[in-house]
């Protein structure tokens, strides 16, 4: 849509609504300085923005200074989505119809002020949403999870814990131990967990975070196995979470910072895992594998099951893992 076109038919659809101010300017927002932008948006009466991949910021930001928005019917501006039905909609992105939109929203049918209010808010959360989550990012960079597979059930129960990484941590490393020498091969190893999945990780490029090691000479009981694989470990700049034979799910955030402090060896223990600071077993009497042969008891929780399900990883994922895998999830899910 040109904003020329915008302009011709805002100022017909104006004259036929008989509205005693003159018309607005149509302008496209894209391409200016901060402080141009400012001033856009102090002087700014309808905002419409007919592409929703989700809850934009621009629709927050401009209620900030009390601009009527315009939004799309379809897709995730449609009623009962994102954001209150009583906020204006366009059925299509024509000229007219947006021209028709903006009178509704300034003249005919304002919106009510507490779905303002709402949009007020929504500026306001998503700015501590952000923040929250470029904290989680920084910090996922630096953690490396660390999980034992001694039989099938595990390699089933490994894909699951994978999305789940990428759900919640996208940029932390996971180190895949296995008793048998082979499975140290990557080309063997993704065969267990399925190609699949590994291909639609890759298209996100977030594959190469995992890698398989192998312990031959370990029992096949996952403590020892994880206990000798990371006792020579020399300390290192990444935090280690040791996770349960069990575990399905990444532990969350609250989880993990929940988690009760084991004296003396800058580790603490959390419901199934172990998390050690970046370099604990050179602080410590308590080597790393005396801490991972603790074998810590149950599972991490999953949380939020529906937000789970939302996230646009999750989406793209979970439709690639193997039939027993999406059994395994869906039975944390209940």
């Amino acid at each position: 849509l040109e904003a020329d076109d915008l302009q011709r038919a805002l100022e017909q659809e104006w004259a036929r609504a008989r509205v005693a101010l003159p018309p607005p300017r149509a302008l496209r927002f894209a391409g200016f300085s901060r402080n141009e932008t400012r001033a856009i948006f102090r002087r700014t009466a309808a905002f419409v923005d007919t592409a929703l991949p989700g809850l934009e910021a621009a629709v927050w930001e401009f209620a900030l200074f009390d601009a009527a928005p315009v939004l799309a019917s379809w897709d995730l501006g449609m009623l009962g989505g994102d954001f209150d039905d009583r906020l204006t909609r366009v059925d299509n992105d024509a000229a007219e119809t947006i021209a028709r939109g903006v009178v509704d929203a300034l003249w005919r049918r304002p919106p009510p002020a507490d779905a303002i209010e709402a949009l007020r808010r929504g500026a306001v959360d998503g700015r501590r949403r952000l923040d929250e989550m470029a904290a989680s990012l920084v910090t996922s960079r630096r953690r490396t999870y660390v999980y034992a597979v001694a039989d099938a059930a595990a390699w089933h129960r490994l894909g699951v814990l994978m999305v789940s990484l990428c759900v919640r941590y996208p940029f932390s490393k996971l180190l895949v131990v296995s008793t048998r020498a082979e499975d140290a091969d990557d080309g063997v190893a993704w065969r267990r967990v399925g190609f699949r999945l590994r291909e639609a990780m890759r298209a996100l490029g977030v594959d190469r975070r995992a890698s398989f090691a192998a312990c031959a000479d370990c029992v096949r009981t996952p403590s020892d196995m994880l206990a000798a694989a990371l006792g020579g470990m020399e300390p290192t700049r990444s935090e280690l979470v040791l996770l349960a034979p069990g575990a399905v799910i990444a532990p969350d955030e609250a989880a993990l910072d929940a988690a009760s402090d084991l004296p003396g060896t800058g580790c603490r223990v959390g419901r199934g895992f172990v998390r050690c600071a970046p370099g604990a077993p050179a602080r410590s009497n308590t080597s790393l594998a005396r801490v991972a042969a603790l074998a810590p008891a149950g599972k991490p929780d999953l949380g939020d099951c529906a937000a789970f399900l939302e996230h646009a990883l999750w989406a793209r994922l979970a439709p690639t893992l193997s039939p027993p895998s999406r059994t395994l999830f869906e039975a944390e899910c209940e």
